[in-house]
């Protein structure tokens, strides 16, 4: 029953081998070709210990396939939703081989995030590039470049570029950036403490006087914010401005942005500032 199982496996790793010779002729020539992914769980199986190797030469593949596509005139990717399909599951497969592979996710992160309809999928692989190779910061980076740009998920986004920085601190904009996008997210509370930890990690005194004036001005929208919450609790409705809170006694009086800014709030009823939280805007 072993035996039997091994020579299934072996004839299924034959299989795809003469596959990957044939694939970029065949599905350039043949119109509504067939493109066919063997199970990794299979594959493992069929190259014995000779997973990383095989993963090695399916990589190389994909790559030939890619740069088939792009031999007409208009020198972009042009494949089809099913070619689109066929090449993320490859991907898939290659990273189930070899886990540890990243050339593999850098080129199949970076091609696939050309093709919004498959961010989610692309978020998946990022997501295992990330597990799977822990001091890499440039996965968690593409992460949360995809779930700024294409989700529009600022919460995310910022959760993935802390990772990136954590990874990496030389990448300070990533941390300004990821600070901006908590706050945008309503996790003003969630800003205060990372950036409360980034001014206790870094030595570096004219950084952590800009990370500082930051943390300020998070702490007094934050404070504004508790009130606002307060007042609509007390009175079932959201103040139309802040000098609401002022004549309601709330506040005393108007705190100073220390980056110049005037504070308000907005028609959705978010404490914002006029500096919109100084330097380290990414525009979209």
């Amino acid at each position: 029953m072993f035996r039997g199982g091994i020579v299934i496996a072996l004839i299924a790793f034959a299989f795809q081998m003469f596959s990957l010779s044939v694939v970029d002729s065949h599905l350039k020539e043949s119109e509504g070709a067939i493109l066919y992914n063997m199970p990794a769980s299979i594959l493992k199986i069929g190259s014995l210990e000779f997973s990383s190797l095989y993963s090695d030469i399916m990589f190389l593949n994909l790559r030939a396939f890619v740069g088939k596509s792009l031999e007409g005139e208009s020198r972009t990717i042009e494949l089809s939703d099913s070619e689109w399909a066929w090449f993320s599951d490859r991907v898939f497969i290659i990273s189930d081989l070899d886990d540890q592979f990243y050339d593999n996710y850098y080129f199949g992160s970076t091609i696939l995030s050309i093709k919004p309809s498959f961010v989610d999928r692309n978020l998946l692989l990022l997501q295992k590039a990330t597990s799977s190779l822990p001091d890499e910061w440039y996965f968690p980076f593409l992460e949360g470049w995809l779930y700024y740009f294409q989700k529009s998920d600022n919460l995310n986004a910022a959760k993935s570029l802390q990772e990136s920085y954590r990874r990496d601190t030389r990448n300070t904009l990533l941390a300004s950036f990821a600070s901006r996008l908590l706050y945008q997210g309503n996790r003003t509370e969630n800003a205060i403490v990372f950036l409360k930890s980034l001014i206790s990690e870094n030595k570096n005194s004219a950084l952590n006087k800009s990370y500082e004036m930051r943390l300020e001005l998070l702490q007094k929208l934050y404070y504004i914010e508790q009130l606002r919450d307060r007042f609509y609790q007390q009175n079932g409705y959201y103040p139309m401005t802040l000098d609401l809170l002022v004549k309601k006694g709330y506040l005393s009086h108007l705190p100073v942005d220390p980056f110049g800014g005037d504070f308000y709030i907005d028609d959705s009823h978010q404490i914002k500032t006029t500096s919109d939280l100084g330097a380290a805007k990414i525009k979209k």
